[in-house]
């Protein structure tokens, strides 16, 4: 007959959109004379686009200043560990006076990532006077350190720091990577040679790209677990990039490209960093001397991989490497 069939006469709910309930109400519509604007969202205003973000922010900004103080700005991703964050702290503390002795400031910021410890939180409260902390943050290596320098550091260089990282002298180590940096025409970047906990076996003498074809272009530590003394490598040598446990770099460079690339879930940020470095002109060079300790696997699970980091960093620079000659023929 002419009737419907009964399907489509029932009264069936609509298929909505996850996370839309389905008694969701039409939107409203619009009032009167249309919604209300905020100017201060028109974009074909003349005021400077950073005035407008701190209009509508109520603060400034997160950009890095051009006037930054001389000295250097530590910044630690931390959780927990009071056994490898404590000593940090205080051995960076302690190095305070040695900088300040050449005109040098010294700024220890410390990003909290949900530590529960008493006795971190107790440390924190010790050093109240000594160490900035910025807590409860959702770990991410490359947002939080961005977040870190450019919304907190005031100094002209910056640190990045693993909290298991160890220094026989603090003072000497952040001062020859500093030097190491002002002494090498165009440096940006330093980093350092680093030991395992035995004081003996290298875990970080710079950074190298595998040749072989299953991997070719991927990063990796040549000598790693091998038995090098720090004294067999200069007080600074250039180098093709250096590890981002600890990583010193001009802050007004890391800034000009956007700090380390977000788009890394787990590795490859400070190799990024370095090669981006090194695209515009400038250089990094690997500290030696000074003995510092990384006790890897600390705060990370071992052979802990992720392809998909090291599938982006093939993509993005495996062209550049190819050019200028790192994977071989």
């Amino acid at each position: 007959s002419g009737q419907l069939p009964a399907r489509l006469r029932e009264r069936r709910a609509l298929r909505l959109p996850p996370g839309i309930p389905a008694g969701a109400a039409r939107p409203a519509a619009p009032p009167p004379g249309g919604w209300p604007t905020d100017p201060r969202l028109d974009p074909f205003l003349a005021e400077p686009a950073l005035a407008r973000a701190e209009a509508v922010l109520g603060r400034p900004p997160g950009i890095a200043p051009e006037d930054t103080r001389p000295g250097i700005s530590v910044v630690i991703l931390t959780l927990d560990r009071p056994g490898l964050i404590g000593p940090l702290l205080r051995a960076l503390v302690a190095a305070r006076p040695a900088l300040r002795e050449r005109a040098l400031g010294l700024q220890i910021l410390v990003g909290d990532t949900g530590s529960t410890d008493p006795a971190v939180l107790a440390l924190y409260r010790d050093l109240a006077g000594e160490i900035e902390l910025v807590p409860g943050l959702r770990y991410h290596f490359s947002r939080n350190n961005n977040q870190l320098c450019f919304d907190h550091a005031r100094h002209d260089h910056v640190l990045f720091l693993n909290n298991d990282v160890a220094f026989d002298d603090a003072a000497a180590s952040l001062l020859a990577m500093h030097a190491g940096i002002a002494a090498t025409p165009r440096a940006a970047a330093a980093g350092h040679v680093l030991h395992f906990g035995d004081g003996v076996t290298l875990q970080h003498g710079g950074i190298g790209f595998l040749q072989d074809p299953a991997r070719r272009g991927l990063p990796y530590h040549p000598r790693a677990h091998r038995a090098v003394p720090s004294a067999a490598f200069a007080p600074a040598a250039p180098a093709a990039a250096v590890t981002g446990a600890c990583l010193m770099v001009a802050r007004r460079e890391f800034a000009a490209l956007g700090g380390f690339e977000e788009g890394y879930a787990a590795e490859c940020q400070d190799v990024d960093l370095c090669l981006k470095l090194r695209r515009i002109g400038r250089k990094v060079v690997l500290i030696g001397g000074p003995r510092a300790l990384h006790l890897e696997n600390a705060t990370r699970p071992r052979r802990e991989e992720h392809w998909g980091d090291r599938s982006l960093f093939l993509r993005r620079w495996f062209s550049f490497l190819a050019a200028e000659g790192a994977l071989g023929a």
